[in-house]
């Protein structure tokens, strides 16, 4: 076996060869990367057989080499995205998956295969849980006695059933499109006709506040940024935060000792700077705001600021909501140049505010601040 190894390596390298000038350099043979990511799934029959079906996958390869742990003295040769049968006994055995690219170099992984009596599987303990850092995943551990595989089902209308197929032992992680509560379904199989199926009623949920910090912003002088909030410049003194006309609220919490804003019940949430002389943003070129909604929030975030001194206000998008992240948003500060404000040098208000009011739960936000370059 190992001779036609060599010769298949030895004639993709002479076919590149032939296709080279006599000036190419074949270097490159030697810096492709082997396969990576094999993985290998057991599907025991239910018909008291013994047939096992072996599936390997990897990326970046040609061909598989199947040892399969037995008494078996060659291994099966199997080309990518193809399976083999074969036969086993009842008991332990380890089988050996080689995969190949199409230099001939090469990774292995040996993984247990149980083939149990052939009897329905036993003492079947299923753990459900959500993700503690990914919306709407459930993460699914199973053991039995006597049993190789099992079956999620779920219990979405309107996807194929199952959804996924892994080793006894093996955590699968299904992401669902919607939240909601569902009707769940394990099947645990052996090597037998006969199953053991476990059935419950389960809430898949999402997060709805960041588990991260927003980003650190850049160093920057003292004179270049006026700060309306944010741990790394030194803030302006506000004389109302939120204003008592504000539609919501507004209350500072933190994540990873960094201090944010968590917006509720978001209408629109009204800064009073001062109504003397306000603050001075001129010369700033442009606002930044980071911000955090969970996923699937679409609504639209708008900035306002006014000057109730010479009159006048101008608005600022930050467009379209993306969810499950802090964004960061860089808005030039021309686009304020389009309301009827008369002038940046004296802005007493900031508002907060969003487009459509179904369907946000909370807004987080951090480093909101105007600068210049």
């Amino acid at each position: 076996m190992k001779h036609i190894k060599t010769i298949y390596k030895a004639l993709i390298i002479l076919f590149f060869i032939s296709a080279c000038t006599e000036d190419e350099n074949l270097d490159f043979l030697e810096n492709v990367a082997p396969p990576t990511n094999l993985e290998a799934i057991f599907k025991i029959t239910q018909d008291n057989t013994g047939v096992v079906t072996v599936i390997p996958t990897a990326e970046g390869t040609v061909y598989f080499d199947v040892h399969f742990g037995d008494t078996t003295l060659e291994p099966a040769k199997l080309e990518q995205g193809t399976t083999v049968d074969h036969i086993y006994g009842e008991g332990d055995y380890e089988v050996t998956v080689i995969a190949y690219n199409s230099t001939g170099k090469s990774i292995e992984i040996s993984l247990p295969l149980v083939v149990p009596p052939f009897k329905a599987p036993q003492n079947l303990v299923v753990t459900l849980e959500n993700d503690t850092a990914v919306s709407k995943q459930l993460n699914i551990t199973t053991t039995a006695d006597f049993a190789s595989t099992y079956e999620f089902y779920s219990g979405e209308a309107s996807v194929t059933q199952p959804v996924a197929i892994a080793n006894i032992g093996d955590v699968i992680n299904y992401q669902y499109t919607e939240i909601g509560v569902y009707d769940i379904k394990i099947i645990a199989n052996s090597g037998g006709i006969a199953t053991t199926e476990y059935a419950t009623s389960f809430e898949v949920t999402q997060i709805l506040a960041p588990l991260t910090s927003a980003p650190i912003p850049k160093t920057r002088d003292a004179g270049d940024v006026v700060s309306i909030f944010s741990d790394k410049y030194t803030d302006v003194s506000l004389s109302e935060l939120p204003t008592s006309w504000s539609a919501g609220g507004l209350a500072e919490t933190a994540v990873n000792g960094d201090n944010i804003w968590k917006l509720t019940n978001l209408d629109y949430i009204g800064i009073v700077t001062n109504y003397a002389s306000g603050i001075d943003l001129s010369s700033m070129e442009k606002m930044h705001i980071d911000y955090w909604v969970p996923e699937g929030v679409t609504n639209g975030l708008l900035v306002k600021i006014v000057n109730t001194v010479d009159s006048g206000e101008a608005v600022a998008s930050l467009g379209t909501t993306v969810g499950g992240s802090w964004q960061s948003i860089e808005v030039d500060m021309s686009v304020f140049n389009a309301g009827n404000l008369s002038n940046k040098n004296k802005i007493t208000q900031i508002l907060i505010d969003v487009l459509e009011l179904e369907g946000i739960s909370a807004v987080y936000i951090d480093n909101f601040y105007f600068y210049k370059n």
